[in-house]
Order: C-alpha cells, then sequence, then structure tokens
C-alpha cells in the first residue's frame, strides 16, 4: 500500500509526480494511527525530511490533500504550519517518532512516501 521512496530527493510536485507513475499519490495521513505507523517506518530508514501529500499552495491556509480532499486529521508540531518567509507550502514529514508536521518549501528536494490510490 505504501512506498517509501528513500533512495532520492525530488521536489515536492517532483515527487508527487513521481508516484502517479506508478499509480500512487503522496501519502494522506487519515487519523493518528496511520501517522504513527508512517512515521515510525520513516525512523527505521534513519533520514530526516519526507513529503507526504498535504499543501496549501493553492490557497494560503486551506490545507488540502493530493486527492483535494481537505485535512480533518492534522498533526503539526507547535508553532506550525508558519509559512516561514511566506514560501512554506508543503507537508514535510520526520522520522524521529514524535509523528509531528512541518510545512517547508516545496522546491526543496526531499525523500517521499506514496500511497496505493
Amino acid at each position: 500500500t505504501y512506498l517509501f521512496c528513500d533512495a532520492y530527493e525530488l521536489s515536492w510536485g517532483d515527487a508527487e509526480a513521481a508516484c502517479t507513475l506508478y499509480g500512487y499519490h503522496l501519502v494522506t495521513l487519515d487519523d493518528e494511527a496511520e501517522n504513527a505507523w508512517v512515521t515510525d517506518e520513516l525512523d527505521v530508514f534513519g533520514h530526516d525530511g519526507w513529503w507526504g501529500g498535504l499543501t496549501d499552495v493553492v490557497e494560503e491556509d486551506v490545507w488540502l490533500w493530493v486527492s483535494g480532499s481537505s485535512a480533518g486529521y492534522r498533526n503539526w508540531s507547535d508553532g506550525q504550519p508558519n509559512n516561514w518567509l511566506w514560501n512554506q507550502h508543503c507537508l514535510e514529514l520526520y522520522g524521529d517518532g514524535d509523528g509531528l508536521w512541518n510545512d517547508d518549501t516545496c522546491s526543496d528536494r526531499k525523500r517521499f512516501v506514496c500511497e496505493l490510490e
């Protein structure tokens, strides 16, 4: 159901395009249990900073999953999303055990998690 793409790093948009080549999308985290499982798996890889499928690039502070659905479940770190320098519109996940999220610049290159549609 999930692809953990840790062999290379892409921008958020390129990561979503790479996922769709295989019939997947960047991961949608629907609840606490799924978030915990995915972020625990990220910890196994030992890399920090992975793309997930949430963005507010269309409208500031309106966070939508790549499917177009609104973000019902959220797990932002304290003070996030902060849109630092008015340029952070994409979901960054951490594999550090706490499962909290950050917003980051979509053009940054990161590893990414895909989920089967």
